[in-house]
């Protein structure tokens, strides 16, 4: 079933749309929350959650991707969850690691969370990331978006560590002179 199916059957308020997304989208989901908060059971919880935010969204969202919207939610639900989970203490875990180097590049001063749903930084963002080859543009969005690891990173592109490390230090750099030029940093 493709993505305007399922759409078109949200909009009718069509239960089993929730089943055709679950069906379609549900692995790529659980891999988002379970990179996040690295329980199994939580992670199927937090699809749940995802699936039930995107029966009340559509409609009115209308969205060009599916499997982004769908993505996107589920991404800031597991933050939500994991928000909630480390109040009061310091993770060490992939998600702040994650948080940590992105908030050093960007420097949000409410989150990085808000800088990410901030319409005209993803503007920015996206124009930043389609400048920049695949190989990197991927690397920046599994660690990014995604929360993988390093080494899971390098172990699926088939390159080093440090060449994960060292691409993803160049592109903060470069992110951060970006957003100095457009304004959005100082």
């Amino acid at each position: 079933m493709t993505d305007g199916e399922i759409i078109c059957l949200l909009n009718n308020r069509n239960e089993s749309a929730i089943q055709r997304c679950q069906e379609k989208y549900g692995a790529y989901c659980k891999v988002i929350a379970g990179n996040i908060l690295a329980n199994t059971q939580d992670s199927e919880e937090c699809l749940n959650d995802a699936l039930y935010k995107v029966w009340n969204a559509i409609p009115p969202a209308k969205p060009k991707s599916l499997k982004a919207f769908l993505g996107r939610i589920t991404r800031n639900q597991a933050l939500d969850v994991y928000d909630y989970r480390s109040a009061g203490k310091r993770g060490g875990g992939q998600v702040q690691l994650a948080l940590d180097e992105i908030e050093e590049c960007i420097g949000a001063a409410d989150g990085v969370e808000s800088a990410f749903d901030s319409r005209v930084f993803a503007t920015v963002m996206n124009s930043f990331l389609a400048g920049v080859p695949e190989q990197q543009r991927l690397i920046f969005l599994k660690r990014y978006l995604h929360f993988d690891s390093i080494d899971d990173i390098a172990a699926a592109l088939a390159v080093s560590a440090s060449k994960v490390k060292s691409v993803l230090f160049r592109l903060r750099q470069k992110l951060r002179d970006r957003l100095i030029k457009e304004g959005i940093l100082s």
